[in-house]
């Protein structure tokens, strides 16, 4: 792969606008300090928002690279061509000079007619780099928690956002992971004890784990009560930096949607040196 460059806070080799949508607040969250900052959008109460539910569910994610292993543009060709109504972004800048100063976010959603919100997980030069959730259902709320644990190589972060499909509430958590083994499996511990709080009411946990589906972290998730739809339906590769196949990029959802599962996808690009990841729900299998 001839274009590979320089990564921050990505994987060692062989192993591993701003005012788009209403006013956008800048706060500090997370582990009780100021490490992983939060942007977020207008939130709302579901049962009086005003959005239809969807008749199917599309969720993607996304370990884009900040759009530097082949183009940003290319990266929103592959993005706007799954139709995402939820979509989950690792490795997304927001206003570092070498993607351009771009907030890579913003502007994904201000090209697919989304909102989003950002979760810091490390300043990078003069701007920050982290994880993303866009969304076409409305917010009901957001918060950026760190996942920083002994033997990371760069500090982590997730989001764990609230979503409304109609007047009823959608968990999603998404999160970007540590590439050391041994700090991954910790911090999918972690993930796994959040989404246990709601499990059977709708919840997601997706992302970039940068962990095996048969490796300790995926396993917890497992055994919480999340299910692996990707190995259920659509087991392959999905990170392709090196010859080594693996998959590093999960969908797992709570019993509820996993009932809804329509369709799953590894998504063939090379926009990325990851590839997309696409399940497709029926909703109407979440509890009122």
């Amino acid at each position: 792969m001839g274009r590979r460059r320089h990564r921050t806070g990505g994987k060692p080799s062989g192993l591993f606008l701003g005012a788009l949508i209403g006013s956008w607040a800048l706060v500090a969250a997370g582990c009780g300090d100021e490490r992983h900052r939060l942007q977020a959008p207008p939130l709302v109460v579901c049962s009086e928002a005003d959005a239809p539910p969807p008749g199917s569910l599309r969720v993607v994610t996304y370990n884009i690279y900040y759009g530097s292993w082949s183009s940003f543009g290319e990266v929103g060709d592959v993005i706007e061509s799954l139709d995402p109504d939820v979509l989950a972004l690792q490795e997304v800048d927001r206003g570092v000079g070498r993607s351009g100063g771009v907030d890579q976010a913003a502007a994904l959603a201000g090209r697919l007619g989304m909102q989003f919100a950002f979760g810091e997980a490390h300043p990078e030069e003069n701007g920050q780099f982290g994880v993303a959730v866009l969304s076409r259902l409305p917010f009901a709320s957001a918060a950026v928690f760190g996942l920083d644990t002994d033997g990371q190589l760069s500090p982590r972060s997730a989001l764990d956002v609230e979503l409304c499909i109609g007047d009823r509430p959608l968990r999603v958590i998404a999160a970007h992971t540590d590439v050391m083994p041994y700090a991954s499996d910790a911090q999918c511990r972690r993930l796994a004890a959040r989404a246990a709080t709601s499990l059977g009411r709708g919840t997601i946990v997706l992302g970039d784990l940068n962990n095996l589906p048969d490796w300790q972290g995926a396993r917890a998730l497992v055994e919480a009560g999340l299910h692996d739809v990707v190995a259920r339906f659509a087991e392959g590769s999905t990170y392709q930096a090196d010859a080594w196949a693996r998959r590093l990029d999960h969908i797992m959802v709570d019993d509820p949607l996993s009932w809804g599962v329509e369709h799953v996808a590894i998504i063939e690009s090379e926009a990325s040196d990851h590839k997309p990841v696409l399940a497709v729900f029926d909703p109407g299998h979440l509890a009122d």
